[in-house]
């Protein structure tokens, strides 16, 4: 029983650590490209970057962030109204071989 006991306590534990570690972050269009990119870059398994409504002048470029099949980076529209990620001539936001989810955006 006792070691039922400490086991579900392990658990708990690392449940709540791993929800504590998820970070969510918003993103205003007021923003400039430089600090988003590096908040795009700075993301680990499990964070969501929420982009308010509004035109994101990109391009936004992701370079060695991963995400995982259990927590993926979440790129989200958050707002009724359109989130647009404009990369003028370039892609808008460039990913290769990454585990996102995108959310909500046009």
């Amino acid at each position: 029983m006792q070691h039922v006991s400490r086991n579900l306590a392990v658990l708990l534990f690392i449940s709540v650590f791993n929800a504590a570690s998820a970070v969510k972050t918003e993103i205003q269009p007021s923003m400039d490209v430089t600090g988003i990119n590096e908040l795009l870059n700075a993301a680990l398994p499990g964070d969501t970057l929420q982009f308010q409504a509004g035109t994101f002048k990109g391009p936004f470029i992701l370079n060695n962030v991963h995400g995982a099949v259990h927590r993926p980076i979440v790129i989200q529209g958050i707002s009724s109204e359109f989130t647009v990620i404009d990369g003028k001539a370039s892609p808008g936001l460039s990913l290769q071989n990454q585990a996102f989810l995108l959310r909500d955006c046009s």
